[in-house]
């Protein structure tokens, strides 16, 4: 077979942190992101300069209006961050080994078994006095 020579000089090699470059300046270019945060902070700064511009009666009830569309989600966020704060809290609370702190639910309490392995069990154990804190004397 016969090879086949291209007039064109071969392109440029391109280094890595030219191409990484490269690539994020595309990536901007096709986000709106950043124009959506330039738009609010242009407004922002005209409302501040000539505050007769802006249409103030309108204000409080676009503020009502987004915050009905997003309460919703703001609520369900704000639960899982609180679950997940609620189980990393009871891992703490059980490794200094102050377990009686942590929320009983229905007279049981689940205590977590380690094993060799990075894995565990979890078991329901029932709430006893034996397992309730031994109560101070009232001074």
């Amino acid at each position: 077979m016969r090879r086949v020579q291209s007039l064109q000089p071969p392109p440029a090699r391109i280094g890595v942190l030219d191409q990484i470059g490269r690539e994020t300046v595309a990536l901007l270019g096709e986000s709106k992101g950043l124009d959506f945060v330039g738009d609010v902070v242009l407004a922002a700064t005209q409302g501040l300069r000539r505050p007769t511009r802006v249409n103030w009666g309108d204000v409080p009830r676009l503020m009502e209006t987004c915050r009905r569309r997003r309460a919703p989600i703001v609520l369900m966020i704000n639960f899982l961050v609180g679950l997940v704060t609620g189980f990393q809290a009871a891992i703490q609370l059980r490794q200094f080994g102050a377990n009686i702190f942590e929320p009983t639910s229905s007279g049981c309490r689940t205590r977590s078994v380690r094993s060799a392995s990075i894995s565990s069990e979890t078991r329901i154990v029932p709430s006893s006095a034996e397992n309730a804190a031994p109560e101070r004397p009232r001074r």
